[in-house]
């Protein structure tokens, strides 16, 4: 009865241990998708500011930026060759 009752708590203990090396495991996994997914967001945040401070800058100076492009004008144009 005893060796039944030990061989019972050595086979919860190997799932167990089994259980845990899984999560582990998948934890070491998610814990490098959030740090690539943190790397990301950082590199985007530093993109943003600099557009920001360029879009500042442009906006300074009295730069204009026509949102949507002329093409009434290009077409009355004739190309080089003519």
């Amino acid at each position: 009865m005893q060796d039944t009752d030990q061989n019972k708590t050595e086979n919860r203990i190997n799932e167990i241990e089994t259980k845990l090396a899984f999560l582990e495991h998948s934890v070491q996994q998610i814990n490098d998708v959030v740090v690539s997914q943190q790397n990301k967001i950082d590199a985007l945040n530093r993109e943003a500011q600099r557009m920001i401070a360029r879009v500042k800058d442009l906006m300074a100076t009295g730069a204009t930026y026509d949102a949507e492009p002329s093409f009434a004008d290009s077409a009355s144009e004739k190309p080089p060759h003519y």
